[in-house]
């Protein structure tokens, strides 16, 4: 197209010399008037091819910074796309570890004692010791405790009820694994998909250990526990009812 355009100025050019002169001019004159011919043409064409050229050069520098802008886009996008990933792995990763330690959670309790004695050290003689585990656990939490807030039981005798029933002091474990969770999605996550990820860590989450980390998080004033009620994860996990009802 180029070679084109440049063949046709310079047939144009000639063109209204001839038409000027005559097609036959030149071919009867001297030396010294081919050289004015000379002078005419590229007095004419270099100006114009001159532009051209600058034209064309304003134009490949133009599509070099959109190419350039485009190739820092796509490295942009890369290394978002990396950073996701890297975020999915850490946070599956931690999924499983939260699965993995909830399984090993157990409560120990004196089969028929009372479980609000204060009294808990002293064991009467042939006490029978009751083990639970994992939704078993949980369940004889939520059951007994619903019993307790009724029944009036300040938080604080609650919390010590707490205490005595988690022999391996696991519950802070549980609280911990949720709160990197929850911290990861802060941290890695935009404002405009934080919900959308918190969803999904809902959904990942067993419904028990969903319970009892509510439960622990209403007893315990340990920084974590602060920073996932600060959070609002339980509202979207529509816990709010289950806390008003049961904790009180």
């Amino acid at each position: 197209m180029l070679k084109l355009i440049c063949l046709t100025l310079i047939v144009i050019v000639w063109g209204a010399y001839s038409l000027q002169f005559g097609i036959e001019f030149l071919s009867t004159q001297g030396a010294d008037v081919w050289g004015q011919f000379g002078d005419f043409m590229g007095g004419v064409l270099n100006p114009i091819l001159s532009f051209i050229s600058i034209c064309l050069l304003i134009r490949s520098v133009t599509l070099q910074v959109q190419s350039n802008v485009t190739l820092t886009q796509e490295i942009k996008r890369q290394e978002l796309l990396e950073d996701y990933k890297k975020f999915e792995m850490r946070f599956f990763c931690l999924i499983e570890s939260q699965e993995s330690n909830y399984s090993k959670l157990r409560i120990v309790i004196d089969n028929g004692a009372d479980n609000d004695d204060e009294n808990t050290d002293v064991k009467p003689k042939g006490t029978t010791l009751v083990e639970y585990k994992a939704n078993n656990a949980v369940t004889y939490v939520d059951d007994n405790l619903c019993v307790l807030v009724r029944g009036g039981i300040d938080n604080e005798r609650i919390a010590s009820w707490l205490e005595s029933l988690d022999v391996d002091d696991h519950f802070f474990s549980l609280v911990r694994r949720f709160y990197l969770l929850v911290k990861l999605v802060d941290d890695k996550i935009g404002d405009d998909k934080k919900e959308e990820q918190y969803e999904l860590l809902i959904n990942l989450t067993d419904e028990k250990l969903l319970t009892i980390i509510v439960i622990i998080c209403n007893y315990f004033d340990w920084d974590v526990v602060e920073y996932i009620k600060n959070s609002g994860i339980f509202k979207q996990a529509k816990m709010d009812n289950y806390i008003s009802n049961y904790l009180g």
